[in-house]
Formats: C-alpha cells, sequence, structure tokens
C-alpha cells in the first residue's frame, strides 16, 4: 500500500512543475498571484476533506480508486486542451542545472520564505488524525468538520484575495497576513501553556493560520519566479522539493516527539511561524516587492 501510494504521489507531482509556465504564458503578473494560489493551494487545502469522507464512505481503498479517476481526467484535459510547445533543445535535464538556482541569492530567499508560511499548516494536517481521532476520540465524521474549516477558510480567503488586492492593495494585503500570523502564534503559544486538549480552540487556533498564509504566498509566489526569469521550470522543482522536503522532515521530527497531546504539533507549528516571520523581515529587506505591484 506504501509503495502504490509513493508511485500515485510521484506521478501527480509530474504536472505541478510546469503549470506556472502556463499561467504565465495566460495572465499578466497581477492576474498571476490570484491563478496560481488558486491551482496550486485551493485544491490541496480542499483535498484533506475529500480524502477523509472517500475514506468514510468507500474505505481507503477508495481513495486510490479517486486517484485513479483524476489521473485519466488529467490526461484526458492534457491532451486534447493544452496547446502543442516547441521543444527548447537548449535546455538540460542535468541535475547540475540547478545549481544557477542554488547560487541565486534572491531566488532561494522567496523559496525558502515562502515554503516557511507554508509548512507548519501541512505539518499539522499531517498530525491531525492522529491528534484528533486517535487521541482526543473525535469521529471522523465530526473530524471532517474540523478539517473543513480549515479548508472553508483558506477556500474564502482564496477566493476573495483578488477583490481584497483591488480594495485594499497588495501591501495592507500582506501585513494583514502577518498580523494573523502573530495572532494565530500567541493562540497557539497560549494552548501550550494551559495545555489545552479541545479540538475545538485547536482548530480556531489553526484557521486564523488558514486565514495568514493566503495573501503573502499569493504575493510573494509570481515575484518568485521574476527572480529567476530564465528558470522558472526549475525555481518550480526547487520549491516543490523544498516545500515536500521540509514538510517530511518535520513530521518525522514532530512524530518522534508525539506525546498525545497537541505540544509536539504546537511547538513545530509556532517554530515555523516565527521563521516565516524571520524570513519575510529579511526578504522585505533584500527586495522591495510593493514597488513591483
Amino acid at each position: 500500500q506504501y509503495c502504490l501510494d509513493m508511485f500515485f504521489q510521484l506521478n501527480i507531482l509530474k504536472p505541478l512543475i510546469p503549470s506556472y509556465n502556463l499561467l504565465r504564458l495566460l495572465y499578466n503578473l497581477s492576474h498571476q498571484k490570484f491563478k496560481l494560489f488558486l491551482h496550486r493551494s485551493l485544491a490541496a487545502a480542499i483535498a484533506p476533506i475529500i480524502g477523509s469522507y472517500t475514506t468514510l464512505l468507500f474505505g481507503w481503498r477508495g481513495n486510490f480508486y479517486l486517484f485513479l479517476i483524476l489521473g485519466i481526467a488529467s490526461y484526458v484535459f492534457g491532451y486534447f486542451f493544452l496547446p502543442a510547445g516547441v521543444r527548447n533543445n537548449d535546455i538540460s535535464v542535468s541535475l547540475i542545472e540547478y545549481v544557477k538556482i542554488l547560487k541565486n541569492k534572491k531566488a532561494m530567499s522567496y523559496v525558502f520564505t515562502i515554503c516557511s508560511l507554508i509548512v507548519g499548516y501541512w505539518v499539522f494536517i499531517a498530525m491531525a488524525p492522529l491528534l484528533y481521532v486517535n487521541d482526543f476520540g473525535v469521529s471522523l465524521k465530526h473530524f471532517g468538520w474540523y478539517q473543513g474549516s480549515l479548508a472553508a477558510t483558506f477556500a474564502l480567503v482564496s477566493l476573495s484575495s483578488e477583490k481584497l488586492f483591488n480594495l485594499f492593495g497588495v501591501k495592507k494585503c500582506f501585513w494583514w497576513g502577518m498580523a494573523f500570523f502573530a495572532l494565530a502564534l500567541a493562540s497557539i503559544l497560549l494552548l501550550l501553556l494551559t495545555n489545552s486538549q479541545n479540538p475545538l480552540l485547536i482548530t480556531m487556533a489553526l484557521v486564523m493560520l488558514s486565514a495568514a498564509m493566503v495573501c503573502p504566498v499569493n504575493i510573494l509566489c509570481p515575484h518568485a519566479f521574476e527572480a529567476a526569469p530564465n528558470e522558472k521550470g526549475k525555481l518550480m522543482a526547487m520549491l516543490t522539493l523544498v516545500k515536500f522536503g521540509t514538510v517530511s522532515f518535520l513530521v518525522q521530527i514532530t512524530s518522534f516527539f508525539y506525546n498525545e497531546s497537541f505540544l509536539a504539533i504546537g511547538l513545530t507549528v509556532s517554530a515555523t511561524i516565527v521563521a516565516s516571520l524571520m524570513l519575510c523581515h529579511k526578504l522585505l529587506k533584500m527586495d522591495n516587492v510593493f514597488e513591483k505591484v
């Protein structure tokens, strides 16, 4: 089952790499913010909810059938609707080519900053079934509601982000996101200090984190690719690698110290929030994002 799951995940990740180049060709920079985040992150936020209810209704095999259906649909849509491209023989598939990305200080700063904004949320999503269902005794049905509140918040802010940018401006939306990160951090630390085992309170704190990351990531992603204009595909691959690699590492560390409470998860998420605030401060000193929009 584990090997089959890895096979599916590796094949599902492949289309993520060229996806930004397609959006770049279809939309200008201001519209890329909304479109990129919508297609990469909104779907990923809703996926755990769909997976939970698929498991509830059809068992664990149901998710593999769902993967198969989505894979076939993706192939059909890609084959018939994506425009044919012209092969560029000057591009090498050698791993040595990624050295250019690693040496690009600005591009890597964007990569680490964006990943730091995201990974805490995904560590919680990965550990939440164990915490809620196994240790808090939450039924799978009610667990879906808790997860659903996170996805609904994420979806609502994501869908509203373009309108928020137009209404209040990119700079204000970015700093509101940072304010919500600070509120989420304070809430999580309070839960840790009081040793809270209340799933509702924990979910409320994570709802703030879910809302917090939308606008900052939405704003920074397109500028990350502009930092490496000739290496956009490789930068997308690097961003995907760092994101999933960091989440995997943090889940392993959190699992090692997990003690059937929110403590280990809360400390990990808090550490990622602190790191994201520090990296955002450093990035804004390096590259004045708000002058480009």
